[in-house]
């Protein structure tokens, strides 16, 4: 096995050195720290347009590069040498594959181009600071990262349409989660709620665009910035009441049980009889005689059937 980095990867990490040793100094990253987005935006279109950073380990179908995790690794590794402030890690490391991997073909031709040329930024909202669990950074990722139980953590449910009956498509979220990476400029948030009640609760992802309903968002969203120890990484709560949101991947359909076949008028159900099982005692009916008829030839639970004198069957 060759550890050794190829010409192309090389190449990669010399022309993004070469850029942020010009763009991204001391006083930049301060500069950029400072404004509202918490990174330079300017610079991080340019390193879209220039090194298609957003979309380095996307297919090309999809608008990306077309490179493997080693080279978004190389990519963040340059870029966390300068410690320089970008959705890159939010975008391309952690809503990007997740939307890769789970999202319908609708939502991977809609929203993957748009990632890759840094139109458009995403992150991953993970409730009570469980990001690393669902990382599998610190543990096992059993599940179970969305929240806790009934109440808590980010809930995600059908809304009835009117007038009663199923549930339609649509999902409402309710909740909250701190410590979101890059929260409070992402455009397109990929949340994981939970589903079913507390009975058969489960972790599901959806898409929320924050982007939607004007410059404030959708209603019911509500994104604060947080201060963070390391303000190149800028961290924010996000409220979530009643907002609309689509479920990540094909919306798989629910079984139905078929009904309980009840019996035709006039007409007696089937007995099922348990089946015999092995060791209980069978009772077995003494052979016919020979000399009876054939009318009474068969046995009853009194024995084989006997005739009087006068040929008549007895009763008793």
């Amino acid at each position: 096995m060759d550890a050794a980095f190829t010409e192309e990867q090389h190449a990669i990490r010399r022309t993004l050195r070469e850029l942020l040793h010009k763009r991204s100094g001391p006083d930049e990253v301060k500069a950029a720290v400072r404004t509202p987005p918490g990174y330079d935006e300017q610079l991080w279109h340019q390193l879209a347009a220039r090194l298609g950073l957003p979309g380095l380990a996307l297919p090309t179908a999809y608008g990306g590069v077309g490179c493997g995790p080693t080279e978004l690794a190389l990519v963040c590794e340059e870029t966390g040498r300068v410690v320089l402030p970008s959705p890159l890690i939010a975008t391309a490391a952690l809503a990007a594959p997740l939307i890769l991997a789970l999202g319908s073909e609708r939502q991977r031709s809609t929203l993957l181009p748009a990632l890759a040329a840094g139109e458009l930024t995403a992150t991953l909202v993970v409730p009570d600071g469980r990001l690393a669990t669902a990382l599998a950074l610190t543990g096992p990722n059993d599940g179970d990262w969305a929240g806790g139980g009934r109440a808590g953590g980010i809930q995600a449910r059908q809304p009835a349409p009117d007038g009663g009956g199923p549930a339609t498509g649509r999902w409402r979220l309710y909740g909250e989660a701190g410590q979101v990476l890059n929260g409070h400029t992402a455009q397109l948030l990929v949340v994981a709620a939970h589903t079913g009640g507390f009975a058969r609760s489960r972790t599901r992802l959806f898409l929320v665009r924050a982007d939607g309903g004007g410059p404030a968002g959708p209603p019911g969203l509500l994104r604060v910035r947080q201060t963070a120890m390391d303000e190149t990484r800028p961290q924010a709560r996000i409220e979530l009441r009643d907002v609309p949101a689509e479920l990540l991947g094909r919306r798989t359909a629910t079984r139905r049980r078929s009904p309980r076949r009840w019996p035709r008028p006039g007409r007696r159900p089937r007995r099922h009889w348990p089946p015999r099982r092995s060791g209980w005692p069978t009772r077995r009916w003494p052979a016919p005689s020979a000399t009876s008829g054939s009318a009474n030839s068969s046995a009853g639970p009194s024995g084989p059937s006997r005739r009087c004198s006068t040929g008549s069957p007895t009763c008793t």
